[in-house]
């Protein structure tokens, strides 16, 4: 099948499609940048010397280095590129192969690291950028997971000649003339990598109440056996014959996948502690899964944060024809957690902030 078999325009309508989970919010967000760069007191860049010690350069990004927030760019197609403040409409040329060495980091990438990694600040990610300033080093070192460019490949979005030939599944969406679900799907979490360009930043409030506060939990009981075998020793039940309290105590300990198959051990078991699975489920995400907590409300002056993760559980649980005072169905939202583009991204963020955490700490960057 050659290229000139493909209608433009069908193309054109699948690629629609396939970015249809893509929003405003995220063409909003990936526009989004915070600078860190070092200068002084009147906005003039701090040059220094490439062959400045580790020292040096920490005591530089202690006196200069700073985060420029609210930059979105105007012409990023010249060099040097040319950014605007949304704030203060003042106009910032980003050059990064200039002397005063510089970053742009996504604004909501930036909020993660300070998350995941509460000991990498600006300066001491400023000085890692600098000692690991070829690109090679860090991709050898980090692992990133899937960049942007896996789905410009898979598209070939980059070409400005004629189209080569497309992968063979996207080949025969294109001639079936639509994307299903199950195609986007596959363009998101599959082949295509789109979650990467999702805002990372969308807690699935909405989905958690779509899901359904108990879904599936009575249906698999019935299949359970009402207790666990006895203790051929003592004749007792060997888990549920345990106190409540200390039962509950295992529940906040485990990893989610080990919760859930611990509560359902047994009918009896379940029964003792369905009402109170929500709230260990939230107490497992925040020990094994804190990317999917919602920030405290304050530490950043935009970004969903809890008072919008409460004022999103308010008005889902009305559509639900619920009550807003019902504890919040945290097992449906673990579960709306893992089928989420924005939450894979945000987990794939989150391990590269650590990640560069520890390599700040093995390239000897001192903390302040």
């Amino acid at each position: 099948m050659d290229n000139e078999d493909i209608d433009h325009n069908g193309r054109s309508e699948l690629l629609d499609s396939f970015f249809s989970p893509y929003t405003d919010d995220d063409e909003q967000n990936s526009k989004d940048f915070t600078y860190i760069v070092a200068m002084d007191d009147t906005d003039s860049y701090v040059h220094r010397n490439w062959n400045a010690t580790i020292e040096e350069l920490m005591s530089m990004a202690r006196e200069h280095v700073r985060a420029v927030p609210d930059l979105s760019p105007e012409h990023c197609w010249e060099r040097p590129q040319k950014y605007i403040s949304s704030s203060t409409g003042k106009e910032y040329e980003v050059d990064p192969e200039h002397d005063s060495p510089c970053m742009l980091v996504n604004t909501s990438a930036l909020r993660i690291l300070t998350l995941a990694a509460p000991r990498l600040t600006i300066q001491r990610l400023w000085v890692l950028d600098h000692l690991m300033r070829d690109q090679y080093k860090y991709a050898s070192e980090i692992r990133y997971g899937f960049s942007w460019g896996s789905f410009w490949q898979e598209f070939q979005l980059h070409s400005e000649g004629d189209d080569p030939a497309l992968d063979e599944m996207v080949r025969k969406v294109v001639m079936r003339g639509k994307a299903e679900e199950a195609d986007i799907k596959e363009m998101m979490f599959g082949k295509g990598h789109m979650y990467v360009l999702m805002n990372p930043d969308v807690f699935p409030v909405k989905e958690a109440y779509a899901l359904g506060r108990r879904a599936g939990l009575a249906q698999l009981s019935q299949s359970l056996p009402e207790n666990i075998s006895k203790d051929v020793s003592s004749g007792k039940h060997t888990l549920s014959g345990l106190p409540f309290d200390i039962l509950l105590l295992i529940c906040h300990q485990l990893p989610l996948p080990s919760l859930l198959i611990f509560c359902t051990l047994c009918r009896s078991l379940l029964r003792a502690l369905v009402l109170h699975l929500d709230s260990a489920v939230h107490a497992s995400m925040k020990l094994y899964e804190p990317w999917h907590i919602p920030p405290p409300t304050g530490i950043f002056p935009k970004g969903h944060n809890q008072k919008w993760f409460d004022e999103e559980h308010v008005a889902a649980s009305a559509s639900s024809g619920g009550d807003s005072a019902q504890p919040f169905p945290w097992l449906g939202y673990a579960r709306a957690c893992r089928t989420s583009a924005s939450m894979k991204n945000r987990r794939r963020l989150w391990d590269v902030a650590r990640q560069l955490e520890k390599l700040a700490d093995e390239r000897g960057v001192p903390e302040e």
